[in-house]
């Protein structure tokens, strides 16, 4: 994906939903892609704001998107929280300062992932389709305060720091996340080190913030999105092949799986359902 929706300058610009190489409408905030998605299935036809010929004018969220009743449909006005931009921050600048030793790197969760299930896999069935009981509630708008609020205290529960220095687990339940990926590595003849450590511990957290902030519904769909348009998965995936960089983020993914069981266990069979959905076709 695009850094922004021009390709160009991202303060040109506006907020605004734009089509997204998901094949749906993405949210613009006005200075970086959000998590919120509508799918272009269900998207009906809106007159965008052509960025190129009216950059100052911001769109509302309300006025200019796309016209369903989707509950991903209508973005949020408030901005990753510094906490969370400083975690992925400091583990993308870990990855990018890696360089060539990504190809390292990258084995080391690989081989904790691609040739077992996850803890989650083997031991949660997948969920089951709540039946339409009425159109109120599948449509319901969501409320997104809450939505922020509840993501905020959850990166606040997590302890980490945000003065861009290296991850490493502080919880009991980021630490049996850390044993159990350690374990895997280790078995597979792999060496965990801090770096490590550090991605792990950066995709399971913005795997989480990802469910909370579409209100704990993670579909084939948005999980696909999440995806294409992580900063960390996008840094460690590379730039080599598409079969390299397939088989990267479906191991990666994996590992999501895994740390989601631990750190946003409520959620983590969502993940693991449209995770074993997708397979290898990333």
């Amino acid at each position: 994906m695009n850094e922004n929706p021009g390709g160009g300058d991202s303060s040109a610009v506006p907020a605004g939903w734009y089509p997204d190489d998901a094949g749906g409408q993405r949210w613009w905030d006005g200075q970086q892609w959000t998590e919120h998605y509508a799918p272009a299935e269900q998207a009906v036809q809106t007159q965008l704001q052509d960025p190129a010929t009216d950059a100052l004018q911001l769109q509302d969220p309300a006025a200019h998107a796309p016209q369903v009743q989707d509950p991903a449909a209508q973005a949020p006005r408030r901005k990753m929280p510094r906490t969370t931009k400083i975690v992925l921050i400091a583990a993308v600048a870990t990855v990018a300062a890696l360089g060539v030793a990504t190809a390292a790197t990258v084995p080391l969760l690989l081989s904790s992932n691609n040739d077992q299930p996850t803890s989650t896999e083997a031991a949660k069935p997948a969920p089951t389709q709540k039946p339409d009981t009425s159109d109120e509630e599948e449509y319901s708008t969501p409320d997104f305060n809450a939505l922020f609020e509840e993501r905020d205290q959850f990166m606040q529960d997590q302890q980490q720091p945000i003065d861009g220095s290296l991850l490493a687990a502080k919880t009991p339940a980021q630490q049996a996340f850390v044993a159990e990926a350690r374990a895997q590595v280790e078995q597979n003849g792999g060496v965990w080190d801090v770096q490590t450590e550090s991605i792990a511990l950066a995709l399971a957290l913005d795997a989480c913030e990802g469910s909370i902030l579409n209100g704990h519904t993670m579909t084939v769909e948005t999980v696909r999105l999440h995806a294409a348009t992580s900063p960390l998965i996008g840094v460690v995936a590379g730039s080599g092949t598409e079969a390299q960089r397939t088989e990267i983020v479906a191991g990666l993914m994996k590992l999501v799986v895994t740390g989601t069981s631990h750190l946003c266990p409520a959620d983590s069979a969502q993940w693991s359902s449209a995770v074993g959905s997708i397979g290898s076709d990333w």
